[in-house]
């Protein structure tokens, strides 16, 4: 007897990342689920409605971004970028003082991607340089990290005032000498986000998301998770609007506990989006902050939800902190044995590793670092930690599953970038990082498909191109895993498929 399926792809090189059938030459779709993968051509016992000629492409899984920052990737299309090009004071400053002249007196001028490491000949950004560029405008300059922010003498204004009626808990103000603010805040992105800085018109949100999904689309990626602990419902309002109107993509987001249980009722009514694991951010303020005793509470606030917890962790102190925690719920609740995993991971010794293993912590790191940050980690970490940078390798044989994100907009939203990052394990000046940590292609891509999709709790749905998974997949200009190191880095997607669904198509 004869299906009627939707659509027949065939003459491909499909890696389907299926541990049964490694390689297929065609598959069937029906209802934008894959029914069926086949080693010859012959479409027997379907009829198709489309068949399509793949002419021996290659198609691969859609690609899964486990750890991104949506919003704040719509809102970087609207700030002031400081270009590194710039070496002295007199040149950047007139760079800025002309872009800020485009803004109209009293708004709010954001401007994004600073790090002192990068301007070394130029003194780092205060209150009173800021003002330097102008008192008409209230101006909020951003570290590429974001945790840290600088506010000139109008933006520090509306700052104080916000503080007034809020906690000051977990916010670090530099002092001077003469025990007056710098201008410079730790721990406050959230709050500024929240409290101190207007919010962007709709329409505007909205042409920001569509710029976006193309962008996200023509890389390959298919499913994100949002790793935002600030993400609130009143937040995804324009989403759901981009949803009905427009937005394709699944997305996880994750939050913090000041808006977990809300966040579910408000991404039910939309297919795509899920509530993901409840962020936790670790601060050094000097302390690591939240305490202990906070980050058990919160721990045990998800688990007991059957709710996954992400911890951000970035250096050796932090690891002990959440390991710790961790054991501490264990310990008070063992019926339950809830899903942990860490976020970046930047910085982690060798004696963490048998813990990480035990406790089932899984790692979602960010491979496109090395790339972009890596000369600043040469430089900038002891050389005795310099084999604890990012140890993917070390971490993968010890039996932990890693996957990767990009955290963008910190760094680049390409996976192309980061498989290469992971193999090579070079700057983008091509100065080695930790280069005992480097990975092979095929582990390259399993920590942007199958990895990515276990962390995600999806292991079952996406991430590999099997019977009964969704139809999310891209088409390749060239073989991943044996192409150059060059092609591998710049690799051009021809075409984007999410449930079945052709939604990019290169020109």
């Amino acid at each position: 007897m004869v299906q009627q399926i939707d659509l027949f792809i065939y003459n491909a090189v499909i890696v389907t990342q299926s541990k049964s059938v490694p390689i297929a030459t065609s598959m069937a779709i029906l209802n934008g689920k894959i029914i069926a993968l086949f080693g010859h051509n012959d479409c027997s016992p379907y009829r198709a409605k489309i068949n399509i000629d793949a002419q021996q492409k290659v198609i691969l899984p859609g690609f899964i971004d486990a750890h991104c920052h949506l919003q704040a990737m719509v809102s970087e299309q609207f700030n002031i970028h400081i270009p590194t090009s710039y070496e002295t004071k007199e040149t950047l400053f007139a760079y800025l003082r002309e872009q800020i002249s485009l803004i109209p007196t009293g708004n709010w001028v954001r401007i994004n991607g600073y790090h002192p490491y990068h301007f070394s000949q130029i003194e780092p950004f205060t209150m009173a340089m800021l003002d330097e560029l102008s008192t008409e405008h209230p101006i909020r300059l951003r570290y590429v990290t974001r945790h840290t922010s600088v506010l000139n003498s109008k933006a520090w204004d509306y700052f104080k005032h916000a503080l007034e009626s809020h906690s000051k808990e977990g916010i670090h103000l530099e002092l001077n000498s003469f025990g007056q603010p710098t201008g410079i805040i730790h721990g406050a992105d959230a709050f500024l986000n929240e409290f101190v800085l207007p919010k962007l018109p709709e329409a505007q949100w909205l042409a920001g998301i569509k710029t976006l999904q193309s962008k996200l689309l023509s890389l390959g990626i298919t499913t994100v998770c949002d790793a935002s602990a600030t993400t609130s419902a009143s937040q995804l309002t324009v989403w759901k609007k981009a949803a009905q109107q427009f937005w394709k993509i699944p997305v996880h987001w994750m939050t913090g506990s000041a808006h977990f249980d809300d966040l579910a009722n408000q991404l039910q009514p939309i297919p795509i989006f899920k509530r993901n694991a409840l962020k936790i951010v670790l601060e050094t303020m000097p302390e690591i902050y939240p305490r202990q005793d906070t980050v058990v509470h919160m721990m045990k606030q998800a688990f007991l939800e059957n709710s996954p917890v992400a911890i951000h962790v970035v250096n050796p102190e932090m690891v002990w902190h959440a390991i710790d925690a961790l054991q501490t719920v264990r310990q008070q609740l063992p019926e339950i044995k809830g899903i942990c995993r860490f976020e970046h991971l930047s910085l982690c010794p060798e004696a963490f590793f048998e813990m990480l293993h035990e406790n089932q912590i899984q790692v979602v790191t960010n491979p496109p670092f090395i790339d972009v940050h890596g000369d600043r980690y040469i430089q900038q970490v002891d050389d005795s930690e310099h084999s604890w940078l990012y140890p993917v390798n070390s971490l993968l044989q010890h039996g932990i599953t890693v996957a990767a994100g990009s955290d963008a907009p910190v760094a680049p939203i390409s996976p192309w970038l980061g498989m290469h990052a992971s193999c090579t394990r070079q700057s983008k000046d091509g100065l080695p990082v930790n280069m005992q940590e480097a990975v092979s292609r095929q582990e390259a891509l399993n920590l942007y498909t199958t990895h990515a999709a276990f962390v995600i709790g999806e292991q079952q749905r996406i991430g590999q191109l099997a019977p009964g998974y969704d139809a999310n997949f891209i088409i390749v200009e060239q073989h991943p895993l044996n192409c150059t190191l060059a092609q591998l880095r710049n690799m051009q997607v021809l075409e984007t498929w999410i449930a079945g669904e052709r939604l990019y198509h290169s020109l």
